[in-house]
């Protein structure tokens, strides 16, 4: 609820704004479209960062604290003199009382990994949970989202999108802020978790991977993500393969809170099966070397957020002897031939 303006507060803006508060709050004979326009002013200048003093010819006037509760001077820029402006007419937040002790702003991430929670770089849909101290205060964020701006402790969820966020607490004029800078994902690496091969007598060989999404100082829980189609090149004892298409995945695949560091990243839980088939045919030479390559785009999405985390290099490497090395982000297997 905005703050009751003071009698002495009413007359300053209409001395110094040339406008009447009462009428802009309404009840008045002022038409509506003329209190919308004043609004609208006020509000586009929050869109500059010119100096308040030319925006709404406040002029050098001096306005003493506790006279009109505005601070020492609303000659001020930006978005700091715009609310300034606004509680004097009734727009702005209700002031907050004088702190009792230190302000201090912390932050605490939801997600217990990685294990550094004050961190300030974020995964896209990361929430945070922002606390001050020195009593209740005024909320504001840029670029992000908070489930309130008033109180002592408020939660705020990252962009879905990559970029910057502003936090900022005003305690009775006392003012803290934090900055954030918020990525999305940009690696895909994998470990075997299980291996195959067909003792078929040709070249072959199989994988089950754990999936990891990074970097790993972030926390991609809020995130999904999806393999795209792609055409083999192949050559050797795999040219059949040239051309071949690369099965999408059928749906996106979520990621859960657990974050390995040491180069991993966000575990994405269901382990893609990496297979290489095989060849039909024996060679008239006895010569089983060959190369197949898929370069897979790999993309990330959080919300209405979606962008490539990058192309992924799956490829299998037969030798002339019919020994298989199948790899894909950073996971390998190699399998000799067999009769």
């Amino acid at each position: 609820m905005a703050q009751t303006p003071t009698a002495e507060q009413d007359a300053w803006v209409g001395r110094v704004l040339d406008l009447d508060p009462k009428e802009l709050r309404g009840g008045g004979a002022v038409p509506e479209s003329r209190r919308t326009g004043v609004r609208k002013a006020v509000t586009d200048l929050g869109n500059t960062v010119g100096d308040v003093v030319s925006e709404v010819k406040i002029g050098a006037e001096k306005v003493q604290q506790g006279v009109l509760g505005v601070g020492d001077t609303v000659v001020d820029t930006g978005m700091q003199g715009v609310r300034k402006i606004k509680a004097v007419v009734g727009w702005g937040p209700t002031a907050t009382a004088l702190p009792v002790g230190p302000v201090n702003l912390t932050s605490q991430t939801e997600a217990t990994a990685p294990a550094n929670r004050a961190r300030t770089r974020l995964g896209v849909g990361e929430r945070v949970v922002l606390t001050v101290t020195g009593g209740p205060g005024n909320w504001t964020a840029s670029g992000a989202k908070l489930n309130a701006t008033t109180g002592t402790t408020v939660t705020m969820t990252a962009p879905v999108r990559p970029g910057s966020v502003k936090v900022e607490v005003d305690v009775g004029g006392t003012k803290q802020s934090l900055q954030f800078t918020v990525i999305a994902p940009s690696e895909v690496h994998m470990v075997v978790t299980a291996t195959e091969h067909d003792d078929n007598s040709y070249p072959n060989a199989g994988m089950s991977c754990g999936v990891y999404i990074g970097p790993d100082d972030v926390n991609f829980g809020e995130t999904t993500n999806s393999e795209a189609d792609i055409r083999a090149k192949g050559d050797g004892y795999w040219s059949e393969f040239s051309g071949l298409g690369h099965q999408p995945s059928a749906a996106p695949n979520p990621c859960d809170p657990a974050v390995v560091q040491n180069g991993l990243g966000t575990h994405s839980p269901g382990d893609d099966h990496v297979s290489s088939g095989h060849v039909v045919e024996v060679p008239p030479n006895g010569d089983w070397s060959g190369t197949l390559t898929y370069n897979i785009p790999w993309h990330w999405q959080c919300g209405s957020g979606a962008g490539l985390i990058g192309r992924i290099l799956h490829s299998q490497v037969t030798d002339a002897a019919g020994t298989t090395t199948i790899s894909k982000a950073g996971a390998s297997h190699t399998a000799a031939l067999s009769p």
